[in-house]
């Protein structure tokens, strides 16, 4: 049993570290067309000098808003495995105002929908609400963030349910999705 929970704490850490790692290492070539990136040898966390660096001020090495979130959603999920929408909620705030779980306590990147949602948020909507659902409404952040999600669940349905859950805060769902039972805690 100590092995199999070594092991498995090996590979959280292991998730968590690579997710962040990666996302560090494309935090430069964001927003770039891919035929303007670097080769595959010369991509470093600290571009080729000719490249123009996406997010220019950030310090090297520093993981966007897909990392900070995504560590929001593991401490959330630590503290309720069934993940209390109003806690995550609470925790993507703290990140989006003070730069809660970010290196340096500086958020240099939003999306536009996570943007909306987390406005509502701030004006009092509901978690379970605060996510843009039209049929424009189709970020990718929540699909970004969801690594945690994988590490807590204990079966194939307890990924799907979690992971939509989640999502539901900065990316509601749209009428065609199929209906979860998505209250606050």
């Amino acid at each position: 049993m100590k092995n199999y929970m070594q092991g498995r704490l090996d590979r959280l850490r292991g998730g968590v570290y690579g997710l962040l790692v990666g996302d560090a290492l494309g935090v430069p070539y964001e927003f770039h067309d891919a035929s303007k990136i670097p080769a595959e040898d010369e991509i470093e966390m600290d571009p080729p000098q000719v490249f123009r660096r996406a997010h220019a001020g950030v310090p090297v090495g520093t993981w966007s808003d897909d990392g900070a979130q995504a560590l929001c959603l593991f401490d959330s999920l630590n503290r309720n495995r069934s993940l209390d929408l109003v806690d995550f909620a609470e925790q993507l705030l703290a990140w989006y105002e003070d730069g809660h779980m970010t290196p340096d306590r500086k958020v240099f990147d939003v999306g536009i929908q996570t943007r909306r949602a987390l406005d509502a948020l701030k004006r009092g909507v509901d978690a379970s609400q605060a996510g843009p659902s039209g049929e424009r409404d189709n970020g990718n952040g929540a699909l970004m963030r969801c690594l945690p999600v994988l590490l807590v669940a204990s079966s194939t349905e307890d990924v799907i349910d979690l992971a939509m859950k989640q999502g539901i805060v900065t990316h509601g769902l749209c009428a065609s999705t199929r209906p979860l039972s998505l209250t606050s805690k």
